[in-house]
């Protein structure tokens, strides 16, 4: 959405913008490598379950 991405970068610096975009890529990548390691978990349980 182009649009609406201008008008807010108007309300916030560029750097404010920037910082809280910077934050927000990092708590995705956080809960993107949580998410990977509980399926490593999983995995590993379940083949110690099941030999």
């Amino acid at each position: 959405i182009p649009s609406l991405r201008v008008s807010l970068r108007e309300f916030v610096s560029d750097e404010d913008y920037r910082q809280n975009h910077l934050t927000q890529l990092k708590l995705l990548d956080e809960r993107c490598l949580n998410a990977l390691e509980h399926h490593q978990f999983y995995l590993e349980h379940f083949k110690h379950a099941y030999n």
